[in-house]
């Protein structure tokens, strides 16, 4: 929450406050989250790190997509 706060300071966002960044974690933990779960079932599911560089994250990306077609 405090990033996104933070964001909204720093890049004019008017949506980035407390009270929308606590709807979107619950939006999140309530409709997208379970789906993890549908699609690691399905074996459709990969982990993908968020850290790194953006060249790092996309090759992770391009790796895991590759590794189901």
């Amino acid at each position: 929450i405090k990033r996104i706060i933070l964001r909204g300071q720093t890049s004019g966002r008017a949506d980035d406050n407390e009270e929308t960044a606590k709807k979107r974690l619950n939006t999140y933990y309530s409709q997208t989250l379970p789906l993890k779960d549908f699609y690691i079932q399905e074996g459709k599911y990969a982990k993908i790190e968020g850290m790194g560089t953006i060249d790092e994250i996309f090759a992770s990306i391009k790796k895991a997509i590759d590794a189901v077609l």
